[in-house]
C-alpha cells in the first residue's frame, strides 16, 4: 500500500511529510522514492529495497534501519542509491549491497551541496565494474560541509583505473574514477571510527 503515501512520480505526498513512515517487507523496482518534506523519518522493519532508491531533497530527514540490494544504474537519481541534497539529513544503520553495471557511473550514497550530513553505523558491500568508463564510489561527498561520517563498514572491490594528475587538479575528486570513499570541496568533514577495506 505504499502508493497511498507516494504519488505516481514516487514523491511523498504532502500530508505525510514530517511523519514517521515505517516500511515493512520487500520493495522491488519501485524506481526513485523522493522525500521533499522536512523532518520526515523513514525507517524499516525487515525491509528490503531491491533496485528501489531514495532522493532526499528536504531538510532534517532521517533514513534508518533499511537494507538495499542494487545492481542497476540510477541516472534519474544522480546515479546514486541514496542521493541527498537536503541539510541536516541523517542516514543511520543502512545495509547496502551494490553490484554495479559495467562502465557507468554508480554511487552508493551521494551527498551533494548541503550542510551537516550524517552517515552513521552503516555497512556497504560494493563491487564496481567501471573498467573502461564511468565512476565507482560507494560513498561520495561534494560541497557537503560539516559532514559527520562515523562507525561505518565499507567493503569495496574496484577496478584498476589510470589516474593522471600531471595537468593539475581541474576536476576535483572526479579525476579519480574509483574510490572507496571520496570527498571533495566538503569543509570540516569528520571521518571517524570507520572500517574501510578495498580490493
Amino acid at each position: 500500500n505504499y502508493k497511498m503515501y507516494f504519488d505516481n512520480e514516487g514523491v511523498l505526498k504532502d500530508e505525510y511529510g514530517s511523519k514517521i513512515l515505517t516500511f515493512n517487507g520487500e520493495f522491488t523496482d519501485k524506481g526513485v522514492l523522493t522525500i521533499n518534506s522536512d523532518n520526515t523519518k523513514i525507517t524499516g522493519r525487515n525491509t528490503l529495497f531491491n533496485n528501489t532508491v531514495f532522493n532526499i531533497k528536504a531538510n532534517g530527514v532521517m533514513l534508518t534501519n533499511l537494507k538495499f540490494v542494487l545492481n542497476e544504474s540510477f541516472k534519474n537519481n544522480a546515479n546514486a542509491g541514496i542521493y541527498v541534497t537536503g541539510d541536516n539529513v541523517t542516514v543511520y544503520n543502512i545495509d547496502m549491497t551494490y553490484d554495479t553495471p559495467s562502465d557507468v557511473d554508480a554511487i552508493g550514497v551521494y551527498s551533494y551541496d548541503n550542510n551537516c550530513f550524517k552517515l552513521i553505523n552503516s555497512s556497504f558491500n560494493y563491487i564496481g565494474h567501471a573498467f573502461h568508463e564511468g565512476h565507482n564510489y560507494p560513498i561520495l561527498l561534494q560541497y557537503s560541509n560539516d559532514a559527520y561520517v562515523s562507525g561505518n563498514n565499507i567493503n569495496s572491490t574496484l577496478p584498476l583505473r589510470e589516474v593522471d594528475w600531471s595537468g593539475g587538479i581541474y576536476g576535483g575528486v572526479g579525476m579519480d574514477k574509483v574510490s572507496s570513499f571520496a570527498a571533495g570541496d566538503s569543509k570540516n568533514l569528520q571521518f571517524a571510527g570507520n572500517n574501510v577495506y578495498s580490493t
